[in-house]
């Protein structure tokens, strides 16, 4: 099974700039996304299973 890793390309000047905040706003989707799904999963769980759930995932 290959495993493939996100090679971060030698870039300098504005196109550096483009890409750290591509990157960026990647992460922070990344992030509303799980917020959403932890509140997604208290609504229809509770609030004790939702974080057993997000336990899980973070390990």
């Amino acid at each position: 099974m290959a495993i493939y890793t996100r090679e971060i390309p030698k870039v300098t000047g504005k196109d550096a700039e483009l890409f750290l905040a591509k990157m960026a706003h990647s992460e922070k989707r990344k992030q509303r996304a799980l917020e959403r799904k932890h509140l997604q999963d208290i609504a229809v769980y509770g609030e004790h299973v939702a974080r057993e759930l997000n336990n899980k995932t973070d390990n």
